[in-house]
């Protein structure tokens, strides 16, 4: 059975922000993607070893905004308080998840799922009905970014926490 959430991370519920940033040029990112800072500042996608999460893409990297913004993404940032929706990834029996459990970040073909490898990113949250944990016929699950995950768009911090090339 299809999703009925489209794939990649979708936000759900909380505080709403975007910034634009410039795209590496090695980038290839789809809508839906979690982001990070390559050391020159530009965004490339988050994966397992990322440890950083500044935002998620709000369209592909190919589809830059127009005119003098070309080569710029608009990116919704990852905010304490938000809940963001995903398919959990292989090997993962949907039954044997549940809230409050750890992931990380695995590509499955052109987006990131949670899974078990890598750098944990988010922990699984409950549903709104609190019934269950993960949605069995489509493998979603409900989640929030970690708080040491979360990446400041603007921080004047050291880039290397963001050394990804």
């Amino acid at each position: 059975m299809a999703s009925v959430y489209p794939n990649g991370f979708s936000l759900l519920k909380g505080p709403r922000e975007t910034f634009m940033s410039v795209i590496s040029s090695t980038a290839t990112f789809v809508k839906g993607q979690p982001l990070t800072y390559s050391d020159d500042r530009t965004l490339l996608e988050a994966v397992s070893d990322t440890t950083a999460v500044v935002g998620v893409a709000m369209h592909d990297a190919a589809d830059t905004l127009p005119g003098p913004y070309a080569g710029v993404a608009l990116v919704q940032k990852v905010l304490p308080g938000q809940t963001w929706v995903c398919q959990a990834g292989n090997p993962h029996v949907t039954s044997g998840l549940s809230a409050g459990q750890t992931l990380g970040l695995e590509k499955s073909g052109n987006y990131s799922v949670a899974s078990s490898t890598g750098t944990r990113h988010v922990v699984i949250v409950p549903r709104d009905d609190g019934s269950t944990t993960v949605d069995s016929a489509d493998s979603s699950i409900f989640v929030e970014f970690l708080g040491d995950v979360r990446g400041l768009h603007a921080s004047n911090a050291s880039v290397n926490i963001f050394a990804q090339d």
